[in-house]
């Protein structure tokens, strides 16, 4: 017999009657979200609706001021957003799905205390303390006296819907016509704590968590939920959804978030080895999308300091250490400007490729994980590490809910010393472009020359735009070539001297660029970028790996076998236009026909892998609500 558990209360209600009362309440409302976030004088909690139906700047002004705060004994009359901070600028970027929206900034006279066309000011009075609009805005273009919050989260002004002289003033230009745009109320509502049933605008809110209905974790399991036919693009519609109560379920205990469609990602995320587990649902033979995972755990931290929770995912995701606070985060993702406890990455991506750092005490955590999946590929993977890692070569990463001990590992190849960088302008001694790869050669030939180059140097070999190291200082945004030359160490520590090793490296790189070490010659290349040829060139007598072409990322494999010992390397780069960055990974053994994955290691000073120690799962509940819910049984499917 199948056993139904008793349902969990939320706010003094069952969780359905809840979800249900939250359905009827965003139907009654015409599709309004309610959130609240920390942004009023002191820390107080404003309350946002986020209304789905677009609207000209008058008709949402005309809807939103003096409107009735809709919370129990709230009084605070609603406006069009006023922006205060960077803060708030963010939290109303992330709640309007970064798209147009409407905020109660204009200069139309009669509109907001103080405007006067060209002078702006807040529809609710509040003082003017914060500004965002971007380059070249406001601008006027045919009279625009509305403006609205834009997908990045700078400010634009456009027409406002208003007709001549409405209004009643001369210097009031007809702007009817206006675009019709969603729009963000809000409310000051003053309470200095949450407001009792509204979703705090943190992704994952402690309050209505999108956990909260999840059966208890079996001992060293998460518990997972899929939902599906649920649609979703970005990581707020994912939580929504998940609150919404609607779609298909499956329900099961799984002992690590290592998860894939085979169809689309046989072997799952980059960095763990093995066979992943597939979706729940998964349907074999078939492309899986639309699918909305939720898990939980208690997660056990072995040691105090320092630790890195990496996701790489496909989507989107967000994770919460609760009660607990990140520090830093690299890669793709960033930190909820709202709860400091989560990580997450917002909208659709091949891989999130998130790194986040807190600084935990040894004990056990309440631990929530969100990831949604649109179309195309489909997995997720989450790691951890001991220390401070910003790379995904940085550590040897072991998945959350494997508790094993890893020793420190040698790293068999690493550079004896930080590498020598110069960069050059075209045309810098007459040294003329660099379109390819000989132009940038003799550029940087003519630079050294005359002691007119860039100089800097880098203890890893990912240099330039959002890399670990910038272009030394002098180095122009476009335009321009650089060179890099070190030495390098092989050596696998095994005290077997002269051995033959095999190697693959991989050149990164936007645009061009070149790896030559020198006496040797790479025996095969490969890539996987589909706009370009990698290949070996000639150089000096030296088979070098090269991707001579103007591009994104060059992706560029080359395998070579290298008799342990030291040598010297040469690294050229060109740079043309947009993005500029160089990195060079490697692998042991021969990976031209698979490329990146989880073994490849950035070039660097580093001799060698921390040790590391996984984080155990607990096989208590998550919280003393989860408590109600029994064990349940591991795996079931239930219809809304």
């Amino acid at each position: 017999m199948i056993r139904k558990p008793s349902p969990p209360s939320l706010l003094g209600l069952p969780l359905q009657a809840f979800l249900v009362s939250l359905c009827g309440t965003l139907a009654a409302q015409a599709q309004t979200l309610q959130y609240q976030a920390p942004t009023g004088p002191g820390g107080t909690w404003n309350l946002y609706e986020f209304e789905l139906g677009a609207l000209s700047f008058s008709d949402a002004h005309n809807a939103s001021n003096g409107t009735v705060n809709p919370i129990a004994g709230q009084t605070a009359p609603g406006y069009l957003a006023a922006i205060g901070s960077a803060f708030e600028n963010t939290i109303i970027n992330n709640l309007t799905n970064r798209g147009d929206a409407w905020i109660g900034f204009t200069d139309r006279a009669g509109i907001a205390p103080g405007a006067t066309e060209g002078t702006f000011a807040w529809t609710s009075g509040a003082p003017v303390t914060y500004t965002n609009f971007n380059g070249g805005e406001p601008n006027d273009v045919g009279g625009e006296d509305a403006v609205h919050i834009s997908g990045g989260g700078g400010w634009n002004d456009n027409r406002s819907g208003f007709g001549a002289n409405t209004p009643a003033d001369p210097g009031n230009t007809d702007e009817s016509g206006g675009p019709g745009f969603r729009y963000i109320r809000e409310y000051a509502t003053a309470s200095p704590t949450p407001l009792p049933g509204v979703r705090s605008a943190s992704v994952l809110s402690f309050v209505n968590s999108v956990t909260a209905s999840l059966p208890a974790p079996t001992p060293g399991n998460f518990s997972v939920r899929e939902i599906r036919g649920l649609t979703q693009g970005n990581i707020y519609e994912a939580v929504n959804n998940a609150l919404s109560g609607g779609g298909t379920f499956t329900e099961a205990q799984i002992p690590q978030l290592d998860v894939t469609d085979p169809e689309t990602n046989a072997n799952g995320g980059p960095i763990l080895g093995g066979t992943p587990l597939p979706f729940l649902s998964n349907t074999p033979g078939t492309d899986d999308n639309d699918i909305l995972t939720v898990a939980k755990a208690k997660v056990v931290v072995p040691t105090s300091g320092d630790w890195t929770i990496q996701v790489r995912s496909d989507d989107g995701f967000a994770l919460r250490v609760a009660g607990q606070t990140f520090t830093s985060v690299n890669g793709g993702g960033q930190i909820d400007p709202a709860d400091a406890s989560t990580i997450f990455f917002y909208s659709g991506t091949g891989d999130a490729d998130t790194r986040g750092v807190i600084n935990l005490a040894a004990g056990t955590y309440d631990l929530e994980f969100l990831n949604w999946e649109g179309g195309g590929g489909a997995f997720y993977e989450v790691t951890t590490a001991r220390g401070a890692i910003t790379s995904a070569g940085g550590a040897q990463w072991l998945a959350m809910g494997n508790p094993a001990t890893v020793a420190t590992a040698v790293n068999p190849l690493h550079l004896t010393g930080p590498a020598t960088v110069r960069t050059a302008a075209e045309g810098t001694a007459g040294g003329g472009t660099a379109n390819n790869i000989n132009e940038t050669r003799s550029l940087l030939a003519a630079a050294e020359g005359a002691g007119a180059t860039n100089n800097g140097s880098a203890t890893t070999i990912q240099i330039g735009d959002g890399q670990s190291t910038g272009f030394p200082g002098g180095t122009p945004a476009d335009d321009f070539g650089m060179k890099v030359n070190g030495n390098f160490l092989l050596d696998d520590g095994d005290a077997i001297p002269g051995e033959l090793i095999t190697l693959t490296f991989g050149i990164f790189s936007d645009d061009g660029s070149q790896l030559r070490i020198l006496g040797q010659d790479f025996d095969l290349a490969s890539d996987f970028t589909g706009d370009g040829v990698a290949g070996l060139v000639d150089v000096s007598g030296d088979l070098s790996l090269t991707a001579d072409y103007f591009t994104g990322n060059t992706n560029a494999f080359g395998r070579i076998s290298l008799i342990e010992g030291a040598f010297d390397f040469e690294a050229l780069m060109f740079e043309g236009g947009g993005g500029a960055n160089l990195s060079i990974l490697y692998a042991l053994g021969d990976k031209t026909a698979t490329g990146l994955d989880g073994s490849f290691i950035p070039l660097s000073t580093n001799a060698g892998l921390p040790s590391n120690q996984g984080w155990a799962l607990a096989p208590e509940p998550g919280s003393s609500l989860l408590a109600l819910l029994g064990a349940g049984l591991l795996a079931r499917r239930r219809r809304h």
